[in-house]
């Protein structure tokens, strides 16, 4: 019976050393992301198109026709919330003046 035990004992230890070492869990607190890219005027102006690299055209490839993703500036993006929200506010004024004039 004692050989039995050490047997199977020997075995496991075997088997424990075959198998990676375990890795600690990783933290649930902090998680790692990446940094948030910020398209501003530090950009360059002109774009090279990276397939033929001719000098692009409002983020389109006059050569190719590779199509790069150019967001809009940060004032345009002002402008045009800035104009729905006037539209939203009209319309909403709108709604409210029609129902109370059925009542």
């Amino acid at each position: 019976m004692g050989k039995d035990n050490a047997k199977e004992r020997r075995m496991k230890k075997r088997a424990e050393e075959r198998q990676p070492p375990k890795q600690p869990a990783p933290k649930q607190g902090k998680v790692k992301q990446e940094p948030k890219r910020e398209y501003s005027a530090d950009m360059p102006s002109q774009l090279h198109c990276p397939r033929c690299k001719t000098l692009m055209d409002k983020g389109v490839c006059p050569h190719c026709g590779h199509y790069v993703y150019v967001p809009m500036d940060k004032g345009k993006v002002k402008k045009i919330k800035l104009v729905l929200t006037v539209v939203a506010l009209i319309a909403f004024v709108a709604i409210f003046a029609v129902i109370q004039s059925k009542k």
